[in-house]
């Protein structure tokens, strides 16, 4: 969850600080040369959130986009990751998924990359299972930057 619940009686515990910025596959930047803010109404972004989310937090910082730029889109992340990976446009991806795909490239460097807070969630009846919190304080740990490494290269 990238927003605290808005539920009083969830348990909740923040677990990372997403860092994320445009990504390009090299195929795409070999065909569409390499990326600057102030044309990036000239390039197809791939899309995983709902069109008018992702504006709404792109349109702010500055960058010139319509729905025309975010035509691509895929309500499940591996397919938008897909799309990307085989040169059909660029994405915002997190930095510790691309480091593992050298394929990828960071573009746009001007632009600050998007923070985006994660949180771990569940359900306030685990209060009261004593033998359940260790699973909460697991996972807590392993989603947290301090946890085991998420992924590693197909």
């Amino acid at each position: 969850m990238h927003s605290p619940p808005d539920q009083p009686s969830c348990l909740t515990r923040r677990v990372r600080d997403e860092v994320m910025r445009f990504y390009a596959c090299r195929a795409y930047l070999d065909v569409r040369g390499r990326l600057k803010a102030d044309r990036l109404s000239q390039h197809q972004i791939i899309n995983f959130v709902g069109v008018d989310r992702i504006l709404g937090y792109l349109l702010p910082v500055g960058l010139n986009l319509t729905k025309f730029n975010l035509r691509l889109r895929s309500s499940s992340q591996v397919v938008a990751w897909g799309l990307a990976r085989s040169g059909l446009g660029m994405m915002i991806m997190p930095d510790r998924i691309t480091t593992k795909f050298p394929e990828f490239v960071p573009v746009l460097s001007e632009i600050e990359p998007f923070r985006i807070p994660t949180w771990l969630v569940a359900n306030s009846e685990l209060r009261t299972g004593s033998r359940i919190w260790p699973v909460f304080d697991h996972l807590a740990y392993g989603l947290s930057p301090m946890g085991p490494r998420e992924m590693s290269a197909p």
